[in-house]
């Protein structure tokens, strides 16, 4: 999301015929059509596009918005301009989906025209159950003023509920008209919608399927991020409590800078939820959000974090933040949601499930300097979605120097000799987006031969699926995707620094970009009782899964670590793959999967 962020506009009920329409030039074109962008055989407009991931259909878009699921359909929307490749004109974006693989658009759900809201709408989320008067409810922030200098007031969270399944949305009124006024803030929006039991116990409020609880980020100068909490019983009426979270400018959780991004001046896009313990403790805590400020005021000034922690402490009320008794997180452990460009996620869950699984999608935007000139016509890309979960590593080495580190990404105890962090991992339903001629490592390969194997698959949009045994005096150990004769990106693992790098010097001949730097980011691997390389003791396995999609990179490993990243290869046959192993690491699997589904019927 951009400092300077546009703004949600709730749109009138939408009568006129979902018909197609090429890229719009004003609202009015757009009522009740289904934007188209450009086709397949238009060499600039696909050169880069993702295929596999929600994508719009032309020009910018930014953060998701109010993932649901209704009973039949999940639906996911979108920080959109439809009228040009950067940002403004902040309109929702709208795709529907019965298995959050293949997407159909669908007319735009909310539009900039309300006094609340002319100057745009940003994010917000929804609630399919028990909502207002009954029906699927939402609330946004609508903003009604940008300029240099923040105003109280100019961003309102917007109550508005549907009657068509989430087609469009019927404002009814701001519910929060601003910050409390004696805060002086640097922004307050994206609201959060959530219930909670431990809440409503924490708080002594009577357990009702009518106590709804709102987060809104925010930040104070000089004090640095905040959520601030409200609580409801009727949707209309909320009071203020406090901040639910708050860290000072610029923090940095870990006394490791390594493990942990800067939490920067203010905060946005927050979502709050509990997973469960997976050896049956208390439930876990969980925040995410994401920082303005703090990357040294590079373009892309963001990070994606995440805190969490098994208990809630209490602010009682004070004559400086807190109104009424605040709930907060106890933190023990924080981290880094995405290292590389995903920012803005938001996490939800997934009400088809049996098991409730909570699932997080974030928006990497893309690197071009000039984006309002590109031959592309569109910028930016959601991620791929994310299952969240508490990750348990058995058999841990109590002499690991990783335990001596202080506050960190992780909780060690003792007493079990586990270690816990928060785990995501890539949808296991994307696994049937693969297509035929798979290839995979021969068992009897010897290590020496794979100095620099060429794997025998030509693609621009595959997945790698590997798992390497190593220690810490193993070589580097990389994979090359996105080959021509004079193109490459090289993702590595270095085991003696604990980094996955992300080479990008050579994925692309242009000199238009805003970054082609590389990406290292710390992995620490744990010593674990039947790990390294004969599996008798060491480092754990390193588990590495790489989603190529053109121009996007996602990079996961041992479902706890994320990096996103772009890549522009020029070169039409920059196609090729290859894995680059030193003798002294083991590839105990690997396996190339061409991807050839596609997440729309469009490019």
């Amino acid at each position: 999301m951009l400092s300077s962020r546009g703004i949600l506009a709730c749109a009138a009920a939408l009568v006129a015929p979902m018909v197609l329409a090429d890229p719009f030039t004003s609202m009015q074109d757009s009522f009740g059509k289904i934007e188209t962008g450009y086709g397949a055989n238009d060499a600039d407009f696909v050169k880069y596009r993702p295929k596999f991931h929600v994508i719009g259909p032309v020009n910018w878009m930014n953060d998701p918005s109010a993932p649901y699921f209704d009973g039949t359909h999940y639906h996911i929307y979108y920080q959109h301009n439809p009228y040009a490749q950067i940002w403004g004109n902040m309109t929702w974006g709208h795709a529907t989906s019965t298995d959050l693989l293949h997407w159909l658009d669908q007319p735009f759900a909310l539009y900039p025209n309300s006094t609340w809201d002319m100057e745009g709408a940003f994010d917000g989320t929804c609630m399919a159950e028990k909502g207002y008067q009954g029906k699927t409810t939402l609330i946004y922030t609508a903003v009604s003023y940008s300029g240099p200098t923040y105003v109280n007031g100019q961003e309102k969270q917007v109550l508005a509920v549907t009657d068509d399944n989430g087609n469009s949305w019927t404002r009814i009124k701001p519910v929060i008209n601003g910050p409390p006024d004696n805060f002086v803030v640097n922004g307050f929006r994206d609201p959060y919608l959530f219930r909670s039991a431990s809440f409503d116990a924490f708080l002594n409020m009577p357990t009702a399927p009518d106590s709804i609880y709102m987060t809104v980020s925010s930040g104070i100068p000089d004090k640095g991020g905040r959520l601030w909490l409200y609580h409801s019983s009727d949707w209309e009426n909320w009071d203020f409590h406090g901040p639910f979270l708050f860290h000072p400018p610029n923090h940095i959780a870990s006394p490791n800078p390594a493990f942990y991004g800067n939490d920067g001046v203010n905060w946005e896009v927050a979502s709050y939820f509990e997973l469960p313990d997976p050896s049956g403790g208390d439930s876990w805590h969980i925040a995410t959000w994401g920082s303005q400020g703090g990357r040294n005021g590079e373009d892309f000034d963001h990070w994606a974090l995440w805190t969490a922690g098994q208990q809630l402490d209490m602010s009682m009320p004070d004559t400086n933040e807190v109104a009424k008794p605040t709930p907060r997180i106890h933190e023990t452990m924080s981290g880094v949601y995405d290292w590389g460009l995903s920012y803005a996620q938001m996490a939800f869950k997934d009400a088809k499930d049996p098991n409730g699984r909570y699932l997080a999608i974030g928006w990497v935007q893309d690197d071009v300097i000039a984006p309002a000139t590109s031959a592309n016509r569109w910028n930016g890309v959601l991620g791929l979605y994310r299952e969240l979960f508490i990750q348990e590593i058995n058999g841990i080495d109590a002499s690991d120097p990783l335990l001596q580190e202080g506050y960190a990404s992780w909780v060690y105890d003792a007493s079990t000799n586990k270690v816990k962090t928060l785990g995501m991992r890539p949808l296991p339903e994307y696994a049937s987006m693969r297509g035929t001629g798979a290839w995979s490592l021969p068992k009897n390969k010897k290590s020496t031969d794979l100095s620099n194997l060429a794997i025998p698959i030509d693609s621009t949009h595959v997945e790698i699926d590997a798992v390497i045994a190593l220690d810490t005096n193993s070589d580097p150990v990389s994979f090359v995707v996105r080959q021509s004769a004079k193109e490459e990106t090289v993702i590595t693992y270095i085991p003696s620094q604990g980094n996955i790098f992300v080479n990008r010097t050579a994925s692309t001949s242009r000199s238009d970009l805003w970054r082609t730097s590389d990406e290292t980011h710390a992995l620490p691997l744990f010593r674990v009782n039947n790990g390294g390389l004969n599996g008798t003791g060491g480092l754990e396995p390193l588990h590495l899964r790489v989603f190529v999609d053109n121009s996007l990179i996602e990079v996961f490993a041992n479902d706890r670590y994320a990096v996103s990243t772009r890549i522009y290869p020029d070169d039409a046959d920059a196609t090729g793959m290859a894995l680059r192993a030193p003798a002294n690491v083991k590839i105990t699997s690997l396996n190339v999967y061409p991807i050839t589904d596609s997440a729309f019927n469009r490019p």
